[in-house]
Formats: C-alpha cells, structure tokens, sequence
C-alpha cells in the first residue's frame, strides 16, 4: 500500500557545498519529488548559504534553510530545528553527502506503513570516485566502475526489496550498528510524539539509535529496506569520537527510562 501524503526532505549539513550541491541535484531531480525540502544547517559559512540560496531561486520545489551557530557537532538539535517548520506527513532525513537514486523519495513512499519507521542503506563511494564527482558536479554510478566497498547496496530491485523487507522489533544492542539517520523515514506524528531528537547529544555518535530506541518504545515497528531508497555516501574522513563515551551513556539512560519521550527535544520539558 502506497500513502497519499505529503513528504519533507530534511538534509542535514555542515560546511560542504559542493557535495550539498549533489544531494540538491539528485532531490529535485527525484521521479516522485518531495512536497518540500528544509537544509538542517549545523552552524556553516556564508559559501552554503549562497549555494542554497541559488538551488532557492532557481528551484520549482520549496527549499527552506534553517541556521544554528556552530557550536560544535550538534545534529539532533540542527534536526529539531528543521522538524519545527516540517509541514509534511511524512519525514525523510538523509545527509547533505549522500546522494539520491532517482527513485528514492517514490521507494520510501512505497515502504511506509502506519505505526512504523524505515530505514534504508547506502553505497559507500571511494575516495577517488568521490573526488570526480565534486569536480565534475556530475553524477553517474556505474555498478561495475564506481569505486565502492559494499557495490551490492547499489542493486535495485522492487522484487527483491519486497521479499527481503519485514518490520520487527530488534533487540536493543542491535539498534547502534543499525540505525542510520542519513536514511531514515518516519511519519511526523510519530516523532512529535516522542518529541524529536534529543538535543542533550553533543559531538558525533548514538543521536539516531536513541531516537529510534524511542520510537520502538512507543511501540513502532522498524522496517529495514535494501535494494530501494538507495543512496551514495560520498567518501569523507571519519568524524571525532571524543563525545562518543557522554553519547553512549545518554543511550542506556533512555533505555532505563520509563518514557518514550526526551526532555530536551522538539520542546523542553521540566519536571516541575
């Protein structure tokens, strides 16, 4: 079954525009656009800014930017910030380096089922092909000479993704390695019942698995999907792991807690 309902593309970024300007390319060039699209801007320069603005005026589809000062990694609150203007049904996060097949907004419309969230994969791209397509501003992967380490994400089958497709409930050591909000989607009731990301994750690591952790506590389904919604993550060095200790302890916080819902997430709430 196949929902009728409106669709924000929520791109997470961080002062890399030529890559943003691939992801953009690939977004409105998508079989089944998105109903709008909000840059979650994690505190970048003026260069990102002049790049959206030109995507803005040129672009038939509604592109909004929404800005935070840099103040270091702080993705979950950049995420609220776009969710708060979101108008869709429905929520796509992806990030400002992972380019769009041209079936991947029309894929995850296909998946969405009530009561549950989605998470895809991607093709993980080498460093040299990488680098051909910043300088080319031009995208084209080519299963057999695209360099990739895992090429049999990029195999795009309807057939395949329906068979290998199932919503289960997984047990929580699982959702670290698992979940990745570069390719997540979810309908957006769900996730103000949850009250969105939460903004005490600060520097890289756990944000999206104690989301989703949440999300499963409120009793959603996760349904992982291969072979559609795929996408290329484009090579980039890996972030610090400074905060990963704080990040992970935040996680067994919530999963200790009785509520699905963090204190300091879409709004803040006390316990007065």
């Amino acid at each position: 079954m196949t929902f009728a309902c409106s669709i924000s593309l929520i791109i997470s970024t961080y002062n890399w525009p030529s890559a943003l300007a691939l992801v953009l390319k690939s977004a409105i060039e998508q079989s089944m656009p998105p109903s709008e699209i909000i840059i979650a801007d994690d505190g970048s320069t003026v260069e990102t800014k002049n790049l959206i603005d030109s995507f803005i005026q040129k672009s038939s589809l509604p592109i909004q930017h929404v800005w935070q000062e840099d103040l270091g990694f702080r993705l979950a609150q950049s995420r609220n910030n776009a969710l708060r203007i979101a108008k869709g049904d429905y929520i796509v996060f992806i990030d400002g380096d992972t380019i769009l097949h041209p079936k991947f907004i029309e894929d995850h419309l296909y998946h969405a089922q009530s009561n549950t969230f989605v998470v895809g994969s991607r093709v993980l791209l080498g460093e040299n092909s990488t680098q051909d397509f910043l300088d080319q501003q031009v995208f084209h992967f080519n299963f057999f000479t695209t360099e990739a380490s895992n090429k049999q994400n990029a195999i795009y089958s309807r057939f395949l993704s329906n068979k290998t497709a199932k919503r289960r409930r997984e047990p929580v050591q699982e959702l670290i390695f698992k979940i990745r909000g570069c390719n997540l989607a979810c309908f957006r009731q769900d996730i103000i019942e949850v009250n969105g990301f939460n903004e005490d994750f600060c520097g890289w690591g756990r944000e999206d698995s104690e989301f989703a952790f949440r999300l499963l506590k409120k009793g959603l389904w996760i349904k992982h999907i291969k072979f559609n919604a795929i996408q290329y993550h484009l090579y980039h060095p890996e972030n610090t792991k400074q905060n990963l200790e704080k990040n992970n302890a935040l996680l067994e916080n919530i999963q200790k807690s009785d509520s699905y819902q963090c204190q300091n997430g879409l709004i803040h709430i006390t316990n007065e």
